[in-house]
């Protein structure tokens, strides 16, 4: 959604995919981990919506890769 997408957030290290990598760089060391913003703005969950996940090129980007953590935040456009 446009939370994870970072839509009207200060920029910058803002959006909180941007904040779990600083984290994870500090914590771990730069490099152990990559965090990858898949947010995309207005998607719903469900698949009869006008906007859903599942047709955006962010899921095709998801299915695609491989990933050994998935952090998935859902709802907030489906209330």
């Amino acid at each position: 959604d446009s939370i994870t997408a970072g839509a009207c957030s200060s920029g910058g290290d803002a959006p909180y995919p941007q904040q779990m990598q600083i984290m994870l760089d500090q914590e771990h060391g730069e490099g152990a981990y990559a965090v990858t913003n898949l947010g995309a703005c207005g998607s719903t969950m469900q698949k009869e919506a006008d906007s859903p996940y599942w047709e955006r090129p962010q899921y095709d980007a998801l299915t695609a890769g491989t990933w050994d953590i998935v952090v998935i935040m859902l709802g907030t456009n489906d209330a």
